[in-house]
C-alpha cells in the first residue's frame, strides 16, 4: 500500500502534502517489532523463523539471516564493538552477535525474559527490563557482570541519560511511573510523572527530557528530567505502538499497529499535525539522518522504507478538540459503511470502520451512529481542549435475520462433541453449497468471530427441564444476527464405558478352585463395552420463541468387544469411529425431514 496523506485528523489543522514519496518494501519473511539502525544497515528480529535479519539499505535487500533459537523482541546495536544484542520475552539470556562474523559469540544470562533494552555506549553498559519479575538488569558489557534492581511494579521501557549514565525506567502504572536509577548503586534517585502503560521511551538529551509513549492512556508524555518540573501530555488520534524522535527534537513519529497509521506529533505545539496511512500493522520505526524513515510492517512482513524526507505543511492553527475511533460489531469486526451525527454535522465512517470528527469546541456531545442493518446508537462523549478523544464503538446486535443463511455449530463441553459437529459439517457441506457452515468452537478454541461471544454464552441455560426455550434464547439470537446465522446447531456426545464381568476365564477358574465361596467373577480392569449417544438441537434463530419446545435429533451406537482387556487408546479409537457413524446417522435424518428449510 502506498503512503498518502489522510483527511484532516485533528481539531487544529487541515493538512495536505503534494510530495510523492519514493518507497521500498523489503520482505522480511516473518513478523517483527523493534529495529536498530547501524549506518546503512538495519537490524530486525524476525519472530517467525527466530532470526536476526540484517538488511542492507544500499542494496535494498536482506544481507544476512542469523539463527537465534528464540523469538526476538528487541535488538540494540553497539557501534564501538559492532556487536548487536538481542532479547526475547521467553528467553532468559541475551544473544551477543558479532556483525562482522554474522554469528552469536556469547550469551549473557539474565535469568528472565526481556521486554526492552537500552545501551549506554560511553560506559559500555546495557539495561534490560523484565516485567514479569518486576526488575531491571544492569549489564557491564566489558565483564558481562549483571546487577539486578528490584522495582515495586513491572518494568516496561527503559532509556539512558547520556551525560550522567542515569537509567530511566517506566513502570506499568502511573502517576509517578517514571523511575530514575543510579546504575552504580542500583538505588532509585527519583520518581517522575508518567502516563499509563508506557511501552516506549526516547531520551532527548539536548533538552534533558524524556518522551514517553503511553499505550494505556493513548497519549505522549513530555517529562523534564529534573525534579519539580511540570510534565505535558499530548493526546493521540490512534492507540500508539512505537516511537521515534526527529534529530531536532521537535517531532515525534508514532506508529499505530491496530490502525495502520503513522502519526506525526509537534512537541512544541503539543498536537498531532499529520497522519499517514501505512500498510498492515506497523510497529518499530527509525528515522535516518536524511529525514527519511523506516517502519516494520508486521502484518505485511516487510520493512517499509520511505526514502523521501517528509515535508510538513504549515498547520492552520485553531483551538478545540476532536473525536476519533473505530466502529465494530459484537464480534469485534469493523463495519464498512455508515455515518455518525454530532452537533448538526454528519461524518462518514470509512471502509476500515474508522472515523474522525475534527475541530470541536471542548465540551459534552452525543454521537449518533447510523450503520445499515443496525439500530441507531447514541454515545455520550466529553472532550477536552487540545486533546483527541479516542473511542472504540461497539454496536448492538443487528436488526433482523431475514437474509441470513449461515448455520453455526456450537459443540457442548463434553468430550468428542466437537468431533460430532465437525463430522456433520464435513458431510453436509457438499449437500448445502449455498449455506455457509461455521464451526464456532473447535479443538483449538473458539473461532475468531465467536471469541467475543464465548464468555457471554458460557453460563446460559437456553433449555428448561421440559426442553423448552428459556429467555436466554435472546442471547443466541443476538449472536446469530451479528454472525449472520439463520440456524444454530448445538451438538453433544454422551458416552459410557462398561466392563466385561466375565473377565479372564483362567483366572476366575483358579480363584473359584482355591476360594470356592467367592460368588462372582473378577471383571477385566479396562473397559470393553462402549455406549455412545449423539445429540443435536437445531435452533431456527428467526422463528424460535421463548417457551417453544426444542426439536432434538439423536442417534445411539455401541461396541461390545468382550474377551481381552480394552485399553485407553483402543477405547478412544472405537469411540471416534462410533461418533463418525452417529454424525452420518443424524445427517440421514435431516435429509428426510429437511429441518433447515427456509
Amino acid at each position: 500500500m502506498g503512503t498518502f496523506f489522510w483527511r484532516p485528523l485533528l481539531l487544529m489543522a487541515v493538512v495536505t502534502c503534494p510530495v510523492v514519496a519514493k518507497e521500498i518494501q523489503i520482505p522480511l519473511g516473518g513478523q517483527a517489532d523493534r529495529i536498530a539502525v547501524a549506518g546503512n544497515t538495519v537490524l530486525v528480529g524476525v519472530v517467525d523463523d527466530q532470526s536476526l535479519v540484517v538488511v542492507d539499505l544500499l542494496l535494498n535487500q536482506v544481507k544476512q539471516r542469523i539463527p537465534l533459537g528464540f523469538e526476538p523482541l528487541v535488538v540494540v546495536y553497539n557501534p564501538k564493538t559492532q556487536f548487536a544484542y538481542v532479547g526475547g520475552a521467553a528467553q532468559s539470556s541475551l544473544a551477543v552477535i558479532d556483525l562482522q562474523k554474522n554469528a552469536i559469540v556469547a550469551d549473557i544470562d539474565l535469568g528472565a525474559g526481556v521486554y526492552d533494552l537500552a545501551l549506554d555506549v560511553a560506559r559500555q553498559r546495557l539495561i534490560a527490563t523484565h516485567p514479569v519479575q518486576q526488575r531491571v538488569s544492569l549489564v557491564n558489557l566489558k565483564t558481562q557482570q549483571v546487577r539486578r534492581v528490584e522495582l515495586p511494579q513491572p518494568a516496561l521501557a527503559c532509556g539512558v541519560i547520556t551525560k550522567t549514565g542515569t537509567v530511566v525506567v517506566s513502570l506499568s502504572r502511573g502517576p509517578l511511573g517514571l523511575v530514575l536509577i543510579d546504575p552504580d548503586t542500583g538505588e532509585a534517585l527519583a520518581q517522575l510523572p508518567s502516563g499509563n502503560g508506557t511501552e516506549d521511551i526516547v531520551i532527548d538529551d539536548p533538552r534533558n527530557r524524556a518522551i514517553l509513549l503511553n499505550a494505556g492512556s493513548e497519549d505522549l508524555s513530555v517529562v523534564p528530567l529534573t525534579l519539580g518540573a511540570k510534565a505535558r501530555t499530548i493526546g493521540l488520534d490512534w492507540k500508539p505502538t512505537r516511537l521515534a524522535l526527529s534529530a531536532d527534537g521537535n517531532l515525534a513519529y508514532v506508529t499505530s499497529r491496530d490502525h495502520d497509521r503513522l502519526q506525526i506529533v509537534d512537541l512544541t505545539q503539543g498536537r498531532v499535525i499529520e497522519t499517514h496511512s501505512l500498510d498492515r500493522q506497523p510497529t518499530g520505526i527509525a528515522l535516518l539522518e536524511n529525514g527519511s524513515y523506516i517502519v516494520v510492517e508486521a502484518g505485511a512482513q516487510t520493512l517499509h522504507w520511505n526514502q523521501t524526507p517528509l515535508t510538513l505543511s504549515p498547520p492552520v492553527l485553531a483551538r478545540g478538540s476532536a473525536i476519533a475511533g473505530v466502529v465494530k460489531d459484537l464480534a469485534g469486526k469493523p463495519v464498512t459503511a455508515g455515518d455518525l451525527q454530532v452537533q448538526g454535522r454528519t461524518v462518514k465512517i470509512l471502509p476500515d470502520g474508522s472515523f474522525v470528527v475534527p475541530r470541536l469546541p471542548a465540551g459534552k456531545y452525543e454521537l449518533i451512529f447510523k450503520v445499515p442493518g443496525f439500530p441507531d446508537l447514541k454515545v455520550p462523549v466529553q472532550t477536552r481542549e487540545g486533546y483527541v478523544r479516542t473511542q472504540e464503538i461497539q454496536l448492538p446486535p443487528r436488526l433482523e435475520l431475514t437474509n441470513a443463511l449461515g448455520i453455526g455449530f456450537l459443540p457442548a463441553p463434553p468430550l468428542y462433541s466437537d468431533l460430532l459437529a465437525r463430522r456433520i459439517i464435513e458431510q453436509a457441506a457438499p449437500q448445502m453449497p449455498e449455506r455457509p457452515l461455521k464451526l464456532l468452537k473447535g479443538p483449538l478454541g473458539p473461532a475468531p468471530e465467536f471469541k467475543q461471544f464465548a464468555a457471554l454464552l458460557k453460563d446460559l441455560t437456553f433449555l428448561d427441564r421440559d426442553g423448552r426455550f428459556t429467555a436466554d434464547l435472546e442471547q443466541l439470537k443476538a449472536m446469530g444476527r451479528t454472525l449472520n446465522l439463520r440456524h444454530l446447531v448445538i451438538t453433544e456426545v454422551q458416552s459410557s464405558r462398561g466392563y466385561d464381568t466375565r473377565g479372564n476365564p483362567l483366572l476366575n477358574s483358579l480363584l473359584k478352585f482355591f476360594v470356592p465361596f467367592v460368588p462372582f467373577d473378577i471383571p477385566n480392569p479396562s473397559p470393553n463395552q462402549l455406549r455412545t449417544q449423539g445429540l443435536a438441537v437445531i435452533v431456527d434463530l428467526l422463528k424460535a420463541r421463548v417457551g417453544d419446545k426444542a426439536v432434538f435429533w439423536q442417534s445411539n451406537t455401541g461396541d461390545d468387544t468382550g474377551g481381552e482387556p480394552l485399553f485407553e487408546e483402543a477405547a478412544d479409537g472405537l469411540f471416534r469411529q462410533e461418533i463418525l457413524r452417529l454424525g452420518d446417522d443424524i445427517l440421514r435424518q435431516w435429509q428426510q425431514k429437511e429441518p433447515f428449510k427456509i
